[in-house]
C-alpha cells in the first residue's frame, strides 16, 4: 500500500546521506580557501534536513518543537555561510569580508535567539498546534513579526550571494566560470523550493526546502569531485587578476587550465 509519508522520510533520509558525504569529502580535503565556509553550509543545511526529517516522523506537538529547534540552527546560519561563501569564493567584495561576516553573524545569532525563546514572547510563531492532515500529521504555525524578518533577512542574503556568483559567471573566466555556474544553479532549487513554501502552495503544508538541498548536493558532488572544487580559487579576481594588462593563465597540478584574465581572451 502506497505511503506517502514513507516516501517523505526515505526522501529526507536520502538528502542528510548526500548532505553528509559531500560534508565529509570536503571535511577531508580542506585545501581550498573557501572550504569553511562551504562547509558550515552543507552543515547547516544537514541541520536543517536531518530536523525536518525528525519533525514529519514524529507524533507530538512537543516532539515537533525539538526538532524545529534542530532546524532552526541550520535555517538562520545557512544565509550567512552562502553569503560569505559567494564572497570567499569569488573573491567579489573580499576587502568587506570581516564586516560582512560580523554583521551576517550576528544577524542570525539574533534570528537564532529569537527563535528559541518564542516561547516567551511569541514574535516568532503566534500559535503552534499539531494537526493531522491525511495522509500526515504536521505542525500549523501563525508566523509572527520576527518570522518575517527572518524571512526577509534570509531572501535578502541568497540573493546577494546568488548575484555574486551570476556575476562570477557573466564575467570571470575558466575554472572560476563553470564552477560559479554550478554552484548558482545548485543554489536555485532549495530557494525556489522556499517560496513555494512561504506562499502556501505545497499540499498538506510540507516544507519542500530540505528534500530539495538533495538535487544540490548532486551539483555540489559534481563540483568537488569533476571539477576539483577550492583546488584553486581566485585571489582578488576583479580587483586584480582582471585589470592586469599582461595575459595570465591559471594552471592546476594536472596543468589544465582554470582561469585566465581578459588580456589572454
Amino acid at each position: 500500500m502506497f505511503n506517502p509519508q514513507a516516501l517523505v522520510i526515505g526522501f529526507l533520509a536520502l538528502t542528510c546521506a548526500a548532505l553528509a558525504l559531500v560534508f565529509l569529502t570536503v571535511l577531508g580535503r580542506q585545501r581550498g580557501r573557501a572550504a569553511p565556509e562551504f562547509l558550515l553550509l552543507v552543515g547547516a543545511a544537514e541541520l536543517y534536513a536531518f530536523g525536518y526529517l525528525g519533525e514529519v516522523a514524529g507524533n507530538s506537538a512537543d516532539a515537533a518543537r525539538f526538532w524545529l529547534r534542530v532546524q532552526y540552527i541550520g535555517i538562520t546560519f545557512m544565509p550567512a555561510a552562502w553569503l560569505l561563501l559567494s564572497v570567499r569564493h569569488t573573491s567579489l567584495l573580499i576587502r568587506h569580508y570581516r564586516k560582512l561576516a560580523a554583521a551576517v553573524f550576528s544577524l542570525s545569532a539574533v534570528n537564532l535567539t529569537a527563535y528559541m525563546t518564542d516561547p516567551m514572547h511569541h514574535l516568532f510563531y503566534r500559535s503552534f498546534s499539531w494537526a493531522v492532515r491525511e495522509p500526515f500529521a504536521v505542525v500549523v504555525m501563525e508566523p509572527g513579526v520576527w518570522y518575517w524578518i527572518n524571512i526577509a533577512y534570509l531572501n535578502v542574503t541568497v540573493a546577494a550571494g546568488t548575484v555574486l556568483y551570476a556575476r562570477a559567471w557573466l564575467h570571470g573566466g575558466g575554472g572560476l566560470r563553470e564552477q560559479a555556474l554550478i554552484m548558482l544553479t545548485g543554489s536555485l532549487f532549495p530557494w525556489a523550493a522556499h517560496i513555494l513554501y512561504i506562499t502556501g502552495l505545497v499540499p498538506w503544508n510540507l516544507d519542500p526546502s530540505p528534500p530539495a538541498f538533495a538535487i544540490s548536493a548532486c551539483f555540489y558532488a559534481w563540483c568537488l569531485f569533476r571539477m576539483r572544487l577550492f583546488d584553486v580559487v581566485p585571489v582578488a579576481h576583479d580587483v586584480i587578476f582582471h585589470e592586469l594588462s599582461e595575459a595570465v593563465l591559471v594552471l592546476d597540478d594536472q596543468y589544465r587550465l582554470m582561469d585566465f584574465n581578459r588580456a589572454a581572451q
